[in-house]
């Protein structure tokens, strides 16, 4: 189902403006950031936490203060430091019989470094999930999908630019056994590979958490800066993607 987002702060872009966006149940958007200490009634912790835009509502949280990635006012992002473990934990998303998921975001690379092992955009390992998320594997874009090897040990050959800004995307489905990840750079210029890989190992969280900047497994965590973070339930065409970049990257 398409929606729009009518009281989203507007991108200047008229292709943005014009499109149907897809009704995405998480947006992490660094503009949205209270970068203040709250304190949460649910568990009485100090938080700093961001609105998420997209349809479930509620907050992104970092509970954390040691595990705080900075907050960059402009142009509004999440600074990830060469070391450091800062991420965020979205509001839990209900997956029953999930069987296709698309992740879109928009980072910089400006001096960071992507090591070997493998950061994340979006990623989870909670209840219901086997490793399942969008990732980065030694500067490639890459993804995992309820722990398959195909899709774990996957080297895309999609590479990051450097020192820029990029959106990145990735669209996979376990009914068709296929996964597609993309990446857009500040000029327009796409790169994409798709992986094949065993169909019928759906999702089955009933409320699963996701990780901004971060693969719980041994601790992953991006490295650069983050200012959209997005989880569909559901499959976004190239000319979606596209038209995202499009808005979000100016």
């Amino acid at each position: 189902m398409l929606v729009m987002l009518p009281d989203y702060r507007a991108p200047s872009s008229p292709a943005f403006d014009a499109m149907n966006v897809a009704n995405f149940e998480l947006w992490y958007d660094a503009a949205q950031n209270e970068n203040a200490s709250n304190t949460l009634a649910s568990n009485g912790q100090s938080v700093a936490r961001a609105l998420n835009r997209g349809s479930l509502g509620g907050y992104f949280t970092q509970t954390d203060a040691g595990k705080r990635a900075a907050h960059v006012a402009s142009p509004p992002s999440l600074d990830f430091p060469a070391s450091g473990n800062g991420f965020l934990t979205s509001p839990a998303v209900a997956l029953s019989s999930q069987s296709v998921l698309s992740f879109f975001g928009v980072i910089d690379t400006t001096g960071s470094t992507f090591p070997d092992y493998r950061p994340a955009l979006l990623f989870s390992r909670y209840t219901g999930i086997s490793a399942t998320g969008l990732s980065f594997n030694g500067g490639k874009l890459g993804f995992t999908w309820n722990d398959q090897n195909e899709t774990y040990n996957w080297s895309s050959g999609v590479a990051l630019p450097t020192d820029s800004r990029c959106a990145v995307a990735g669209v996979i489905s376990s009914a068709s056994g296929v996964g597609t990840v993309y990446c857009i750079t500040t000029a327009g210029v796409l790169t994409s590979a798709t992986r094949a890989f065993p169909s019928g190992f759906h999702l089955t969280g009933a409320a699963t958490t996701w990780d901004v900047g971060h693969d719980p497994f041994e601790d992953r965590h991006f490295r650069g800066k983050l200012s959209h973070a997005l989880l569909l339930k559901g499959t976004l065409t190239q000319t979606q993607i596209e038209t995202l970049a499009q808005g979000l990257l100016q």
